[in-house]
């Protein structure tokens, strides 16, 4: 196992209280999405992390998403698609307003950006071991 994916299983570990914070851990993790209006698709190479932000979909927004697996060689991700106006609505303001002062006032607990952050990590992030090299990447 890589220790990028070690870190995700981590993170993904790590509980999430409060609906505020599991919004900030979808709305980071839903950044790397396509979409247009009310239609949006994320691939993700973690089956982890896409299957926690399948399950804070359905727990937080009722969505049933599509999940789509595709096999590429050794390599594996997962589509995940869903058609939700208000996440649409929340995406394209985010896009729009996307400085420090308007994100801030997304989050309303201390809690909030840590889990934001957590949701970029694991939806399109990687680490290398810090014992052989350094080296942190967000696609």
């Amino acid at each position: 196992m890589s220790f990028s994916k070690q870190v995700k299983e981590e993170l993904n570990n790590i509980q999430i209280k409060g609906n505020c914070c599991k919004k900030a851990y979808l709305f980071g993790a839903l950044l790397s999405a396509n979409n247009i209006g009310e239609s949006i698709s994320l691939k993700i190479s973690d089956d982890e992390s896409a299957q926690k932000i399948i399950s804070l979909l359905g727990t937080i927004y009722k969505c049933n998403p599509d999940v789509k697996i595709t096999k590429r060689g050794c390599f594996e991700s997962t589509e995940i698609s869903f058609n939700s106006k208000k996440i649409g609505e929340f995406l394209a303001f985010a896009d729009n307003y996307s400085d420090e002062s308007s994100i801030d006032g997304l989050f309303t607990c201390k809690n909030c950006h840590s889990a934001f952050l957590r949701g970029v990590f694991c939806s399109f992030g990687s680490v290398s071991d810090p014992k052989k090299t350094y080296s942190l990447e967000m696609r």
